[in-house]
């Protein structure tokens, strides 16, 4: 493992293999807009190419990303192609979206069974269609983000988005 300097005084993280051919490049760091930092170099007036294209090639409908979410480990043990619909599924819960602290948890004001007034559910494209899969109606919030963790574990294996509880 090695580091390679980018602006900001950050450092992307790379395989030892991989030091000659991308240390010969100038880096920058850039905001994603999320709060997310990538290691990104310039080839045209406006036009820049991150590290992980330069150390494994995109393949169509699908997007390069990172297994443990540092997005300046390019590693590429690290490195994974996903889906979009598994890109979406990792993504950190938005907030201010949902009555719930937990991705897949909500509140029900109506309508839901008695003293459970908490709902979890997932969704996943399977066959090109996405499914919903309702996990059930629960007396409290975390009894809901633990059943949403073990069933996104089912569905996405080890790309799968867990509520920190």
């Amino acid at each position: 493992m090695k580091k390679i300097p980018l602006t900001k005084n950050k450092f992307a993280v790379i395989d030892d293999e991989d030091y000659h051919y991308l240390s010969r490049f100038n880096w920058f760091v850039a905001d994603d807009g999320t709060g997310h930092l990538h290691a990104r170099r310039k080839i045209k007036i406006d036009e820049y190419i991150g590290m992980e294209v330069m150390i494994i090639p995109p393949k169509s409908y699908s997007n390069i990303q990172h297994k443990n979410k540092d997005t300046l480990d390019y590693r590429k043990n690290n490195l994974i192609y996903e889906s979009y619909s598994v890109k979406r599924h990792r993504a950190d819960k938005q907030k201010g979206k949902t009555s719930s602290k937990y991705k897949g948890v909500c509140r029900y004001k109506t309508g839901h069974k008695k003293g459970k007034p908490w709902s979890a559910c997932i969704y996943k494209k399977i066959d090109g269609k996405l499914k919903r899969f309702h996990l059930g109606y629960f007396a409290n919030e975390n009894e809901a983000a633990i059943v949403y963790n073990e069933k996104a574990l089912e569905l996405y294996g080890e790309l799968a988005y867990q509520n920190k509880i």
